[in-house]
């Protein structure tokens, strides 16, 4: 489940089909999911003590908390202070004469410690 999300809706229906089927692969086969993402999900119920067939009766919050749901992580400063400031940026491009590479250079300036590039280091090797 690390390389992609899994909603909760597939959660359910993989629990559903264990408990149904009893088999791991006819769980992957039927529904197209990774046999290590069901591998996962059993272990989960195992490190919580659930049988499958309770879990397959969950509503989707109580899976969520179940398996440590997706949480969004908080928003820096610098980031709220940016998506603040998209909005207006959005309508200066419009305008004649105004380009991205002077909204940016504008940015920088009223923002030092704002986003910026990041360079990769140059190395230079003695000849």
């Amino acid at each position: 489940m690390a390389g992609k999300q899994t909603s909760m809706e597939s959660v359910r229906n993989i629990y559903k089909s264990i408990a149904s089927t009893g088999s791991i692969r006819r769980t992957v086969k039927l529904l197209g999911v990774s046999r290590n993402t069901v591998r996962k999900l059993l272990s989960i119920l195992e490190e919580h003590g659930v049988s499958v067939s309770d879990a397959a009766q969950y509503d989707y919050s109580a899976l969520q908390k179940l398996i440590g749901g997706t949480k969004s992580p908080e928003r820096s400063e610098r980031r709220q202070e940016f998506d603040r400031l998209l909005p207006e940026l959005h309508s200066q491009l419009g305008r004649k004469h105004v380009t991205m590479q002077l909204l940016w250079e504008e940015y920088r300036f009223d923002h030092p410690d704002g986003y910026g590039y990041v360079f990769p280091p140059v190395v230079v090797t003695p000849s």
